[in-house]
């Protein structure tokens, strides 16, 4: 198990890595949902990390955006900030040698990018304009494909 939290809202990740009691803060993040300066029930939440013998990182708020991008570019999901801290993660963790590549992971993206536009606006990627038709479609689709796009 991983805990994410915004390098700007990371309590429990401070009280994970030094051992000490959580201390408060004031949240500072573009991941409002997350943007908590004194979770509740932070204490199950270290339990069950060090249960199950996991670990916590932080991401930033620009990772948090390109992860928005990464998300919408190869799955055509919009996630909202907080639904994609576990997605920033990834890169870290294979950093850090807590995972390794080709290993299976969950990631729930737990909250829609409507809920938070501006945040969507910084994270915009490569866009495709389409006629409503599905011949322009699938014209669009095959030059983007040969082109070497994913």
């Amino acid at each position: 198990m991983v805990g994410v939290q915004a390098e700007g809202a990371s309590p429990v990740y401070r009280s994970f890595v030094t051992g000490e009691k959580l201390e408060t803060i004031i949240p500072d993040t573009i991941a409002d949902s997350i943007a908590v300066g004194k979770p509740r029930n932070y204490i199950k939440a270290l339990n069950s990390i060090r249960e199950s013998r996991g670990t916590m990182v932080t991401v930033s708020d620009e990772e948090i955006i390109n992860s928005i991008k990464v998300l919408g570019e190869k799955a055509g999901v919009f996630g909202e900030p907080a639904g994609v801290a576990g997605l920033a993660a990834i890169p870290k963790l294979l950093e850090e040698g807590f995972m390794d590549r080709g290993e299976v992971v969950c990631h729930v993206v737990t909250g829609n990018g409507l809920k938070d536009i501006q945040s969507a606006m910084k994270a915009k990627g490569t866009l495709i304009s389409v006629e409503p038709d599905i011949e322009d479609v699938r014209e669009k689709l095959h030059q983007r494909t040969s082109q070497g796009g994913d």
